[in-house]
């Protein structure tokens, strides 16, 4: 509980790694530093993925293709793009970004029409 606090109020600049290497030694508490470590990475990791576009695709897709997902997904112009060659999709793509899934692949019309 005081690791994921710690991590999020560090993360966040509310308060000093001196301040809490005081406060975990006040309490005899300094074993923590490892989790609270593990979750100032997992914040990191997971601010950056929100800010980045990942595309999901059975080929490689060219400038304007790009484009296309990053309006749909309204994508900054400034987020990074990743690009991940899945040939299981059949044409179409997925794309992830800040937090959103969008799923135009032939594999969910697909499944869609089995049901």
């Amino acid at each position: 509980m005081y690791s994921q606090a710690l991590s999020y109020l560090l993360y966040r600049g509310k308060c000093t790694t001196t301040e809490v290497i005081i406060f975990l030694e006040k309490r005899k508490l300094l074993t923590l530093l490892p989790q609270i470590v593990k979750g100032l990475t997992l914040l990191q990791t997971q601010e950056r993925e929100s800010k980045q576009l990942i595309i999901e695709t059975p080929f490689l897709l060219n400038e304007a293709s790009i484009s296309k997902v990053r309006a749909i997904t309204r994508a900054k112009a400034e987020s990074e793009i990743k690009i991940v060659l899945k040939k299981n999709l059949l044409s179409g793509f997925r794309a992830v970004y800040g937090g959103q899934s969008y799923d135009a692949s032939a594999q969910r019309i697909i499944s869609e029409l089995t049901k």
